[in-house]
């Protein structure tokens, strides 16, 4: 089941948003609602990810308190997976949170910016399987752009 349609269906039932909160409630969380990504909504996957992963017990009460739901139940391994991509993510949110402030000539920084990202998106043994494939996919976009930016500041 995707993260998507999980907080898809807490947006759209009042029933589960109800059944969400008192597990919020029950469970000592602060009540948040699930924050629910978009495409043109730079860092929310990121926030999405944090916001189920902070909300993960309490999400799987409610989900298995209804049989259509009970199957979207988020595992111990699926958590880890999220907690991952959270962490690769985080060096993209403070990327474009910089990037974002008027008090930074953002040319001046782009450089720096890829070269960190790069880095932060190195394979290390301790990575899974599937963290490795993302980082190798994200860094080599990563140096593609690099290298279309490079090739383009030189007609400048």
């Amino acid at each position: 089941m995707t993260l998507r349609i999980i907080v898809g269906h807490f947006h759209r039932s009042e029933m589960a948003l109800h059944c969400l909160e008192e597990e919020q409630d029950q469970l000592h969380i602060p009540e948040t609602k699930l924050v629910q990504d978009c495409v043109t909504r730079w860092n929310s996957t990121h926030d999405m990810m944090m916001s189920i992963s902070k909300n993960r017990e309490a999400i799987n009460n409610c989900l298995r308190s209804n049989r259509k739901t009970e199957d979207w139940y988020i595992t111990v391994s699926q958590n880890e997976i999220i907690a991952d991509l959270i962490n690769i993510l985080e060096p993209f949110k403070s990327a474009t949170e910089i990037l974002c402030e008027d008090k930074y000539v953002t040319l001046s920084i782009v450089g720096r910016l890829f070269k960190n990202l790069i880095s932060s998106v190195e394979c290390i043994s301790t990575d899974s399987v599937i963290v490795n494939e993302i980082k190798l996919l994200v860094s080599t976009d990563l140096k593609k752009r690099q290298n279309k930016i490079g090739s383009e500041k030189q007609n400048w």
